[in-house]
Formats: structure tokens, C-alpha cells, sequence
């Protein structure tokens, strides 16, 4: 049951992302669309990995987020010294 569970997370969280990206009327900015994806990863990882613990799954979130957006700013920003 564990392995349904996890899998049906996944895709919704996936659905999710591409729902939120893909309705955008402008081209998201590297920093907010890493912001997203690592958002995005890091809850389903962090639910994962906890077996469903809300706590950690948060966590894993915020963490997932923090780390995108960084990486983001970091693209952003190589970008316009090009």
C-alpha cells in the first residue's frame, strides 16, 4: 500500500507544478521556477522518506525551496553577466 501511496503523491504533486507553471502568462524567472521545482521535490522526498509524517514533509518542502531558489538566483544572475 505504501508504494500506491507514495506513487499517487508524485503525480499529484507533479500535476500540481505543471498546473501553476503552465498557467503563467509570463516566462518564469530561473529562481522562481527552481524555487517550484525543488519545493515540489523536496515534500514528496520529504513525505517519502518520513512515511507520511507532516512535519517532515513540510520541512523537506522548505528546504527543497530554499535550495531551488538559491540555484535559481545563481542562473539568474550567470545569465546576466553573459
Amino acid at each position: 500500500m505504501q508504494s500506491k501511496n507514495s506513487k499517487l503523491k508524485l503525480l499529484s504533486a507533479l500535476m500540481i507544478f505543471f498546473y501553476t507553471t503552465g498557467c503563467s502568462t509570463q516566462k518564469l524567472s530561473n529562481e522562481d521556477m527552481n524555487t517550484a521545482v525543488g519545493a515540489s521535490i523536496g515534500g514528496v522526498l520529504g513525505s517519502v522518506v518520513s512515511n507520511d509524517n507532516i512535519i517532515m514533509t513540510l520541512l523537506g518542502t522548505g528546504i527543497g525551496a530554499y535550495i531551488g531558489n538559491n540555484f535559481g538566483k545563481d542562473m539568474d544572475h550567470n545569465e546576466k553577466e553573459e
